[in-house]
């Protein structure tokens, strides 16, 4: 329980339940049925008046219009999920909310600045901080892909989070095989496999706490090297050079380039490099603190590994 916690009223003013009647029971209905629409299946709200109306300025007895705002102004908010996630983004609230329910209180954390959302018991929540109560309505919400992130956070190397996944699905799904195909072209290895590593990967990097954005990017970093070991082998002439793509299919026998963020590299060295394993595989390697930098440099000395 936070420090500002107060204990709930024993009664409403008269003015207060006359507001409330007015201003959010004959509200309310139509208010959650766009919410289901939006979610595509029925959620519900649940609000305690006189625990929240404890919260209120002394002489402010507009309990149904507080409430009814914060609840509207939710509507945009989650519209603006919606439309930057999609269907994904969809599936995620509805199986991580799984009481469908969206509730209003009071922060009991005591980290809440003015106010945020969170799930607990199987509801979403907008939370505010007491002297916060009625301000910033519209901003319960604002952090919602930050809320359900937090909840498809993995243990170890299972499922990806949700960041993750949508990074994958927009910034790598639809520009690698473009890639493969050109690398293909570039070595005359037709069936060669691009091994993004993904689960492993993002294990790694949240195992050694790594810096920035990095959910939200794993899929553009990991296309970004392996559209540089292209653009590396285009400017070393390989699409031309027949004694070239013969040195790399002799070498690169797997026919498959990985990607891996490792805790050490194997030569040795402080931030990538790449690697021809014994099975006949290309690693092309990053260490954590340089994940996503100097994506063009592992595969610039290719031709003395192969």
């Amino acid at each position: 329980m936070s420090a500002d916690h107060k204990a709930p009223l024993e009664k409403l003013p008269l003015a207060a339940k006359k507001d409330l009647r007015d201003n959010w029971e004959t509200k309310k209905e139509e208010i959650e049925k766009t919410l289901s629409g939006l979610l595509g299946t029925e959620w519900k709200f649940e609000v305690e008046p006189l625990a929240l109306h404890a919260y209120a300025s002394s002489g402010d007895n507009n309990l149904g219009q507080t409430i009814a705002k914060y609840y509207t102004e939710a509507i945009p908010k989650m519209k603006t999920y919606l439309d930057t996630y999609g269907e994904d983004g969809k599936k995620e609230i509805n199986e991580k909310v799984p009481k469908h329910i969206l509730a209003l209180e009071h922060d009991d954390t005591g980290k809440v600045n003015y106010c945020a959302c969170d799930i607990k018991d199987g509801k979403l929540r907008m939370t505010f901080k007491a002297s916060y109560y009625g301000s910033y309505c519209g901003d319960a919400l604002g952090q919602l892909a930050d809320t359900i992130e937090k909840e498809t956070l993995p243990a170890g190397s299972g499922p990806l989070s949700f960041y993750s996944q949508q990074s994958i699905k927009s910034s790598y799904d639809p520009k690698i095989d473009a890639v493969q195909k050109e690398l293909a072209r570039l070595t005359g290895i037709t069936d060669i496999k691009l091994t993004p590593n993904f689960e492993q990967n993002v294990a790694v990097l949240a195992k050694n706490n790594a810096s920035g954005d990095w959910r939200k990017e794993i899929g553009d970093a990991s296309f970004r090297y392996f559209n540089a070991l292209n653009e590396v082998l285009k400017d070393l002439k390989f699409g031309d050079d027949e004694m070239l793509r013969e040195g790399f299919q002799e070498a690169i026998t797997a026919k498959e380039v990985k990607l891996n963020v490792l805790e050490k590299l194997v030569s040795g060295g402080s931030y990538n490099e790449i690697d021809i394993d014994k099975s006949g595989v290309l690693n092309i390697n990053s260490t954590v603190s340089y994940w996503g930098s100097y994506v063009s440099d592992p595969a610039k000395n290719i031709i003395d590994k192969l």
